[in-house]
């Protein structure tokens, strides 16, 4: 699935106008993957598993979380410096990893950023999941934190948690 703004698909690069656009475009890869192949396993990685994990909420599909986004990792000043950027200049584009291949994939907007934090808050408050949940991480994951994957784990009778010792952000 090439999310808007990633990849080779169109749009600003690290921008979404609404984070509804991201939900879309799983549900809609989702129904074609029903229709063309029956049943589905809905994985993802990172920001996918992010998506993954918000498509159980309101589906019973199955779902692999590898490394989910479920908190941006940044405190509440940063997360109000956020809020007011995206609030005055949404497109704005920043660079959060100089060193992302291919290029591009290091950027974000700080719209993004706002809304990215938003689902992340809306996840972490409501994880109940229609489907059986497998959540995946690295104990040495610099951007996921198994804390806060046991917290989400902890809340949901069909999840469970996978660590990996050792392995970072790609456990695979």
């Amino acid at each position: 699935l090439d999310l808007p703004g990633h990849g080779a698909s169109r749009g600003a690069r690290g921008h979404v106008a609404s984070w509804d656009e991201y939900d879309a475009a799983v549900e809609a890869t989702v129904r074609y993957a029903r229709q063309r192949f029956g049943a589905v396993v809905v994985w993802g990685s990172s920001l996918g598993g992010h998506l993954a994990l918000s498509f159980s909420t309101r589906d019973p599909a199955p779902v692999v979380a590898s490394a989910p986004m479920v908190a941006l990792p940044v405190g509440s000043i940063v997360r109000g410096v956020i809020s007011l950027g995206a609030y005055l200049t949404p497109t704005t584009a920043i660079r959060i990893n100089p060193a992302a291949r291919p290029p591009g994939h290091g950027v974000c907007t700080l719209g993004w950023l706002q809304a990215a934090g938003a689902a992340c808050d809306k996840l972490r408050d409501n994880p109940s999941f229609l489907g059986p949940v497998l959540l995946q991480v690295g104990t040495k994951d610099p951007l996921v934190s198994v804390s806060d994957l046991r917290e989400i784990q902890a809340r949901g009778d069909t999840c469970d948690l996978r660590t990996y010792d050792g392995a970072g952000h790609e456990p695979f």
